[in-house]
């Protein structure tokens, strides 16, 4: 019978640590395997089979309306676009969290917690599981944060350029 483990400070760390590295291992797994798909069958990735191609990216700067992925289209280069598609998703999937963050809704993570205390061999009483899980998600936001971080003032430096707004 395993005994219940208090949830300290150090260990919620250590757990939300072995998490957030999770999260960039299995983001760079997620994005060479969808690489190997393009490769394997790039008209699959036109066509958004492998990964959604954006379509709902206008934004207004400057009072003009733009679209990085249309600016990206007029000379379609697959990587750009790649990596452009993969920073929406993490986008998509960063917006998703935060609102289940704000609704306080970590059911989620449920699974999440309970691999990573597995592979801990650690059990954890159910208010401090729930505490738990909230901190996981709290985590994957930072993680997701650190991965989209930059990719968004690229993107609109590059537009800036392009319609003459910057130098």
């Amino acid at each position: 019978m395993v005994a219940f483990a208090p949830l300290t400070p150090a260990l919620l760390r250590r757990l939300a640590d072995a998490h957030y590295l999770n999260v960039y291992e299995d983001d760079f797994q997620w994005r060479g395997d969808l690489w190997k798909k393009v490769h394997e069958d790039e008209d699959a990735f036109w066509r958004g089979e492998i990964i959604k191609l954006p379509q709902d990216d206008w934004h207004e700067r400057g009072g003009n309306q733009y679209s990085y992925f249309a600016l990206l289209m007029e000379e379609p280069v697959l990587e750009d676009v790649f990596l452009y598609a993969i920073f929406r998703a993490r986008k998509a999937k960063l917006q998703r969290l935060q609102k289940q963050y704000q609704l306080g809704d970590s059911r989620d993570h449920g699974p999440i917690a309970d691999s990573l205390l597995r592979s801990k061999c650690i059990s954890l009483a159910g208010a401090d599981r729930s505490r738990l899980m909230r901190k996981l998600m709290d985590v994957e936001i930072k993680a997701l944060e650190d991965l989209t971080a930059g990719d968004e003032a690229t993107f609109d430096g590059i537009v800036s350029r392009e319609a003459g707004l910057l130098p």
